[in-house]
């Protein structure tokens, strides 16, 4: 037992102290709460989530924008990961940053080979499970995709933080004929299963995925009762699929041998025949190839794919994954006032990501064509704070809504910095008895910037429910009037005094923002 806990202190010390997979098990955390429910706060909250992370962000709109996920019908290429969440649900955009954190640390230089195999299982084996899943009629399709991705997690920890162990039961399984949680046990003292059982409930993943983690090691297994047994078969099945894919090279007669087996001990949960696995199979390792392809990795000479294609090769079967498309990412006059700068147009790269100016043209394009489409309005205002947000990298941006009761405006949702605890108390009251900023702006239709709320020559036109609630010391205002009638303002700012500075064509880009707001309202509401 002392050997047990001494392996499970390790593990949870290293995951505290070493800074690469405690930020994928954050935002795994983070992903896998929020989207298991589609209500516009969880929505919201999973894109801030993702906002958050600019490297992310961008990646996942080449990963969404894969031949995989988009589809002729969406008008092409997704620009936002607003439109990306409507467009394609929660379970994709799940699936899509899950097996992205697993492609960005396959591409870390100083992983050992060995780790690369595992997680590169790890993911074929959930492309495996989702297919098992759709051709024996399993509705929960996502959820055995997810399920099967942190099948492994146990080894995949264990290889990144305990590789000198990891390698010694490697050299049990592969010497001795041991079975690998046999081999685990010996050498750490816990199987590689309950690591990955007690690890998924120290991240708070769900009691699903932690449950399916569980082996199936009885000869024949019984037919399931509920709806988690049968994505546990389905996830356990695809596990020992890739199993005998690995061993496929010891000739076709162990590999007829290995399948004939499988489909013997799951034969009670459900029918396949060997054609239909090897079409999964087929289907999968393009999948697999594709994702490579968009991350470059070279999947054919890892571990697993390459036992894979080696295998389909030999049948016959495979056809060289489809080309997809590379993706590369891309590399004011103020009119002031008693210190209120009003935002007037004249009429006459970052790294490795989009510029500005892209996100700004690309998103406004976007937002056109879903105002064309019957839309959600709450779906098309969250895009257009999205294109702001990542336009602008402000600190925070929250749209507020006019009550229908009262002149009180009320925040509805926004992204950036503790936003999900502002957006409840961001509330006040306009009107020409205010003599505030706010209420300027929302009754003389004025775009404001506040360049620091200390100048003398405005604080004491900052109101007090502001200042209790905000300590930004610059902000902007954009008010949302239809027919006249104030029904929204869109609130902007950054820390420090002095650090929102917008230009012409920026000011221009967020003006028709705000139009297209106007335009998404009245539609709606006409």
């Amino acid at each position: 037992m002392a050997k047990r806990d001494d392996t499970i202190e390790i593990l949870r010390k290293k995951l505290e102290d070493i800074k690469e997979f405690p930020a994928a098990a954050h935002t795994i955390k983070l992903i896998t709460k929020q989207a298991t429910s589609k209500s516009d706060a969880t929505i919201t909250e999973l894109t801030d989530t993702i906002l958050n992370d600019f490297a992310l962000t961008n990646k996942i709109l080449r990963i969404v924008n894969t031949a995989q996920y988009v589809r002729a019908q969406y008008g092409g290429k997704i620009n936002t990961i607003s439109r990306a969440v409507y467009i394609l649900g929660l379970d994709h955009i799940r699936n899509a940053a899950l097996s992205l954190m697993l492609f960005e640390n396959i591409e870390n230089k100083s992983l050992a080979r060995e780790l690369r195999s595992v997680m590169m299982g790890s993911f074929l084996g959930s492309i495996i499970a989702r297919e098992v899943s759709k051709a024996v009629g399993n509705r929960d399709v996502e959820e055995s995709f997810l399920c099967s991705m942190f099948f492994d997690l146990g080894k995949t920890l264990s290889t990144y933080y305990m590789p000198d162990d990891a390698a010694k039961v490697a050299e049990l399984v592969d010497g001795g004929g041991v079975a690998e949680n046999s081999a685990s046990l010996n050498v750490f003292g816990i199987s590689y299963e309950k690591i990955g059982m007690l690890t998924g409930k120290d991240w708070h993943l769900s009691p699903q995925i932690v449950y399916c983690m569980q082996r199936l090691n009885e000869p024949v297994v019984v037919k399931p009762d509920t709806d988690t047994d049968s994505i546990r078969t389905i996830v356990n099945f695809s596990s020992e699929l890739c199993l005998a894919v690995s061993n496929a090279s010891k000739g076709p007669d162990a590999w007829k041998k290995a399948i004939a087996k499988l489909l013997s001990k799951y034969k009670n949960c459900f029918s396949i025949t060997e054609e239909q696995l090897m079409e999964i199979l087929n289907k999968s390792y393009n999948e697999l190839d594709t994702y490579g392809k968009d991350f470059n990795v070279n999947v054919s000479q890892i571990g697993l794919a390459k036992s894979l294609k080696d295998l389909l090769t030999h049948k016959n079967l495979i056809e060289k994954a489809p080309d997809v498309p590379e993706t590369s990412a891309k590399q004011i006059d103020y009119t002031s006032k008693n210190g209120v700068q009003m935002l007037e147009c004249n009429t006459n790269v970052f790294g490795r990501g989009e510029s500005p100016e892209l996100i700004f043209s690309r998103g406004i394009q976007e937002v056109a064509s879903s105002l064309l489409e019957e839309y959600s309005l709450n779906d098309v205002l969250r895009m257009i704070l999205e294109i702001m947000f990542r336009g602008l990298n402000p600190l925070r941006i929250i749209i507020s809504i006019k009550s229908p009761k009262e002149n009180v405006m009320e925040g509805r949702f926004g992204f950036g910095e503790n936003v999900a605890v502002i957006i409840n108390n961001f509330r006040f009251f306009f009107g020409d008895m205010y003599r505030d900023v706010f209420s300027e702006s929302l009754l003389n239709t004025s775009d404001i910037l506040i360049n620091d709320v200390n100048d003398r020559r405005v604080k004491e036109r900052i109101p007090g429910w502001y200042r209790n609630l905000l300590d930004s010391e610059t902000f902007m205002l954009f008010p949302v009037k239809v027919n006249k009638v104030p029904l929204g303002l869109i609130y902007i700012d950054k820390p420090i005094a002095g650090d929102l500075v917008v230009d012409q064509n920026t000011l221009r880009y967020l003006k028709t923002l705000r139009d297209q707001t106007i335009l998404a309202i009245k539609q709606k509401y006409k």
